[in-house]
């Protein structure tokens, strides 16, 4: 009986070909149902699940994806580009629906809020721009540092983003608008990563 409720609890990870070039983005659909893949070349792929059927393929990006995020119910995929392209897709027809204007050039970093409503991404000349994900705009802009940013996340609450750059310096920002909150100085050496927790709110910075 053990060994019965152990292997219910405990399931092998599932591995499957996905692409013939290295996986570096993917997102899960909040109902669970799809899955979302992108790689190195920047080929995006979508899947069903448990199954793991394809469900459809993207056209490709100029560049690697560097980020996957489902939106509005799951009903569409946003693809984040490192050439700097931001794509809008149908998740269901795998059908493109419309580009976000980016003007900050190549993207290093992006992050969806918790509600799904903005979209952050920073630019290679260091800005980082918010959209409104109903009206597809640009609604803020924070003034660039001279470092690159490394990673963003919002906040639970989606009032603010953190922005951490390649000299460890963390900044937070208005969500709302890009301006800065003032906020005590964080720097955190060889950052990479940002991550917050929504049961007790709290930043973690992953470094090298």
């Amino acid at each position: 009986e053990w060994h019965y409720l152990w292997r219910l609890c405990h399931h092998p990870p599932r591995i499957f070909k996905a692409h013939q070039r290295p996986v570096v983005a993917l997102a899960f659909s909040a109902s669970g149902s799809q899955l979302a893949t992108g790689d190195d070349h920047g080929n995006v792929k979508l899947w069903e699940l448990p199954a793991y059927q394809p469900l459809g393929n993207l056209p490709p990006h100029d560049d690697g994806i560097r980020n996957l995020f489902f939106v509005h119910d799951d009903a569409e995929l946003i693809s984040v580009g490192a050439e700097g392209k931001i794509f809008r897709w149908d998740s269901r027809t795998c059908q493109r629906l419309g580009q976000l204007d980016n003007t900050a050039g190549q993207l290093t970093a992006a992050a969806i809020s918790k509600d799904g409503a903005l979209l952050a991404a920073a630019g290679a000349d260091h800005r980082v721009q918010i959209w409104n994900l109903s009206s597809h705009t640009i609604q803020g802009e924070a003034q660039p540092l001279l470092k690159p940013v490394k990673d963003l996340v919002f906040d639970p609450s989606d009032e603010a983003l953190y922005v951490g750059y390649d000299n460890g310096r963390i900044r937070v920002l208005h969500s709302a608008s890009g301006a800065e909150i003032p906020s005590p100085g964080l720097i955190v050496r060889g950052l990479e990563t940002l991550f917050v927790t929504d049961a007790v709110p709290c930043l973690i910075a992953c470094c090298a």
